[in-house]
């Protein structure tokens, strides 16, 4: 489980004013994400979009998440942080920049969260 020590820090940080990781994706993501719609496509055999649930682990403020539903409106990511604060963060930063219908955030530990197993990529 979350150490009340771990779980305060992250709070804490989170709390404070302005975004410690700033509101730009991990380049990696960035780069992971373009790997898989080169792979997967965008849209099924009929043409439509892709409906696509992506969870995303230890999102924090929410940056990648976000960024993710920015650039594909299809997407529905599940935010997944043991920070209430970061979580509340990206709440906020999703509804000013209009995504917020495809964003879920869940404040949990990863240690005994229980994971419901959904595979969209093939």
């Amino acid at each position: 489980p979350i150490s009340s020590m771990a779980e305060g820090f992250w709070n804490q940080r989170y709390s404070e004013s302005g975004f410690a990781y700033g509101q730009e994706p991990n380049d990696w993501l960035v780069e992971a994400v373009k790997t898989i719609k080169d792979r997967q496509g965008s849209t099924t055999k009929d043409g439509q979009l892709q409906q696509v649930r992506v969870l995303s682990l230890g999102e924090g403020e929410g940056r990648n998440a976000i960024w993710m539903a920015k650039e594909n409106p299809t997407w529905n990511i599940t935010a997944l942080d043991s920070s209430e604060a970061g979580l509340q963060k990206a709440q906020q930063m999703a509804s000013e920049l209009g995504v917020a219908s495809q964003l879920e955030t869940v404040v949990a530990d990863l240690d005994t969260y229980e994971f419901e197993v959904v595979a969209d990529l093939e």
